[in-house]
């Protein structure tokens, strides 16, 4: 049998590729569990991941002279098949034996041990693909490079499309890493067959070996239960939406989703505030909404009052586990799975009481629950004069800053939409808002409608919202002069901050940390065409996040239209890539001029086009979702993969080499990409909103054209 090198070595790249995307994907799940995760920690794991990369492609060209090339590229796709399941039980493991049980990883925790469980897969990953172009180029052309790129993207398009649609809702982490590793042990043995003529005894065994292991330990198992000490775990499940883990102390129920506690049983407290502080509000209310929360026991509380409720849940899987671990009301109940505020926009009725119960707006996913756009289609789906409940993260007596910056904005942009709000103060604080009368009079309302409760009665709201704290919260939090947008998510910076106060942190040490990696990569990119690539990668991480905030902010959290638009994404850069192959002998600077100036204003164009999309009528939905949206991902994505092809073929000169170049490039691309990812997620977004922030890559997409034009 006949094996090409070039083609084997093309079908390991592919296999490095798809191991990328699906080992990326899952690790980070494994880290939100770990760090009960929101944006900040999404983006610092990001950061590393293609920080990491990026050193690895930059370095790697110091190795290939010291060793034979392709021994060490199998030796290391070997090492490559395996790492993932030494990461994921590293990670896994970091939650009983590197951090105080049952205490929050502080900011320290989360910088540090993802970037060193993630060196050994990122930097070998990275290294890999200098190597890949090195070993392509037996005749030494830059043109090589651009083909491996795509190759790469190819494998990347293939990791994702079958970890969105295929495994997430088959498997759990480590046999998703057994497969990886089946991915990676049959390349190695395809190219090192097609090197020698032969297939290794030594290499056939110890594939054998490593495919033999994950069958007979439980690895999935054992790790989880380290993970939840003193507790029975009922379920654990792998969800579009979330690792979703149900366990059982005592007679309490607790659901776990990303490692973070969704609710538990038995708190008969909070499912009292819950609930009757909005429907003191309105006790004759006929028609509620319950967004979210109805599991851990408001369903059971809304049934003590003569109406009917629409319960919205996003994730499937949580309604199923509860009909099955918990005592499931009867009643007038009408369950509804469908992303809460794609709901509140086509809801076939109006409601006289709605109720939000969703944790703090530390994502953008969840902060669209909190802003001015939110409230006004709420306002449209409630019948004159209904109330409307949401609740944060309050304080029993003293209120921090970080906390009283975050209620305030979302105080002030609720004000900007009803006639009248109230604030109830509580280790957990409610706003409460309506166009109508609202009272604090709640244990009065409730014994003259006839409403039996345990704790929301007069004796324990006596002190709760005794005069000295209403004055209290009502002097504390006050108005601010800015609104929380859907496109400028302002509630979850001060999230962030909120957080970040927990570990006595400043957001000073983001911008320190985004800094030196700037710094570390404008060393590295010198050169104006890295820098182009740079700057390239930068606006594709930003532009990227724009077209996620705003698919979710209009249409809502749909997985799988979300999963067809990162799919597009990658797939707009293979195209891009292809196209820029295919005519790579007669491409010039002009084509990348044109293409800098090309991405410079789709930069501005985009956050244009997007609000204008907004605006559109309900009725042109499907054909906006489905078509213009993956079009527009595509458009972008194109021109940044058809770039990468043509800065390597004229960056690249004899004297440089394919390995200086391949590495320089592909460390300048994942160095912009990364500081997209951060940078833009945490501060240029939130803060200055989508249409004034997409001027920085406009700015440095035009200041590297004209460098290129000077150069």
């Amino acid at each position: 049998m006949h094996i090409d090198k070039r083609n084997a070595l093309l079908f390991s790249v592919t296999a490095l590729g798809i191991s990328s995307m699906v080992t990326q994907l899952a690790i980070l799940r494994e880290f939100l569990n770990i760090f009960n995760g929101n944006e900040l920690v999404v983006g610092i794991i990001l950061m590393d991941w293609l920080l990491i990369n990026g050193i690895g492609s930059y370095f790697a060209k110091y190795i290939p002279n010291l060793f034979k090339r392709n021994k060490l590229f199998i030796a290391l796709q070997l090492i490559i098949a395996v790492l993932p399941f030494i990461s994921f039980y590293l990670t896994r493991t970091i939650k009983t034996n590197a951090l105080v049980y049952g205490v929050m990883a502080g900011f320290t925790e989360v910088i540090t041990y993802p970037f060193l469980i993630l060196f050994p897969y990122c930097f070998i990953s990275g290294m890999l693909l200098t190597f890949a172009a090195s070993l392509y180029s037996e005749k030494r052309r830059g043109e090589d490079i651009g083909k491996i790129y795509f190759i790469d993207n190819i494998g990347d398009i293939l990791g994702g499309f079958i970890f969105s649609f295929i495994l997430i809702f088959l498997f759990n982490s480590f046999q998703m890493a057994y497969i990886v590793m089946f991915i990676n042990l049959l390349a190695s043995c395809l190219l090192s067959y097609a090197v020698n003529k032969k297939y290794p005894a030594s290499l056939f065994l110890l594939s054998i070996l490593l495919l033999s292991i994950p069958l007979l330990l439980d690895i999935h198992s054992l790790t989880l239960k380290q993970m939840y000490k003193g507790q029975e775990i009922l379920l654990n499940k792998n969800t579009p939406y979330g690792f979703l883990v149900i366990t059982k102390t005592s007679n309490q129920i607790n659901f776990f989703e990303n490692g973070v506690p969704l609710f538990s049983t038995n708190n008969t407290i909070m499912s009292e505030k819950v609930v009757h502080y909005a429907m003191s509000q309105r006790t004759h209310a006929k028609d509620v909404l319950l967004i979210s929360g109805g599991i851990s026991g408001s369903l059971g509380e809304l049934m003590k009052y003569n109406a009917s409720v629409d319960y919205v849940e996003l994730d499937p899987e949580i309604i199923r586990a509860g009909i099955i671990f918990t005592q499931y009301p009867k009643g007038k109940i009408r369950t509804i799975i469908m992303d809460g505020r794609l709901w509140i926009k086509t809801a076939d009725k109006k409601y006289d009481v709605i109720i939000v119960d969703l944790p703090d707006p530390l994502t953008a996913q969840i902060n669209r629950f909190y802003t001015i756009q939110f409230f006004q289609e709420a306002k449209k789906r409630l019948k004159k004069d209904g109330v409307i409940e949401i609740n944060l993260a309050g304080s029993e007596n003293y209120i921090g800053n970080a906390t009283r910056d975050m209620v305030s904005v979302i105080y002030t942009t609720i004000s900007h939409v009803f006639n009248h709000s109230l604030l109830i103060p509580g280790d957990t604080m409610f706003i409460i808002a309506s166009d109508g009368n609202l009272t604090y009079n709640i244990s009065g309302e409730l014994m003259m409608a006839g409403i039996d409760t345990e704790y929301v009665n007069k004796y324990y709201l006596s002190s709760e919202l005794s005069k000295t704290r209403i004055e209290y919260i009502n002097n504390v939090i006050r108005k601010m002069p800015i609104i929380n947008e859907d496109f400028r998510p302002i509630a979850y910076y001060y999230g962030i901050k909120y957080w970040l106060a927990h570990f006595h942190t400043s957001i000073v040490a983001i911008v320190a940390i985004i800094a030196l990696v700037v710094l570390f990569f404008g060393i590295l990119t010198r050169h104006t065409i890295p820098a182009a690539i740079f700057t390239t990668g930068f606006a594709a991480s930003f532009l990227e996040i724009i077209i996620l905030i705003a698919f979710q902010s209009i249409y809502g959290y749909v997985y799988q239209q979300i999963g067809v638009i990162v799919t597009m994404f990658m797939l707009g850069l293979a195209i891009g890539s292809f196209l820029a192959n295919k005519r790579i002998n007669k491409l010039t600077y002009r084509a990348l001029l044109f293409t800098e100036l090309s991405i410079a204003f789709y930069s501005i164009a985009l956050p244009l086009l997007m609000i204008s999309i907004a605006a559109l009528p309900p009725e042109m939905e499907i054909i906006i979702a489905n078509i213009i949206f993956p079009l527009i991902t595509l458009t972008i994505s194109s021109m940044v993969g058809f770039e990468f092809p043509l800065a390597a073929k004229l960056y690249f000169s004899k004297k440089r080499g394919i390995e200086e170049t391949t590495g320089r490039l592909y460390a300048a691309d994942l160095g912009g990409a990364c500081i997209g990812a951060l940078a833009c997620t945490i501060f240029l977004i939130p803060i200055f909103g989508l249409t004034s922030s997409s001027i920085l890559p406009f700015l440095l997409k035009l200041l590297t054209f004209i460098l290129i034009l000077k150069g």
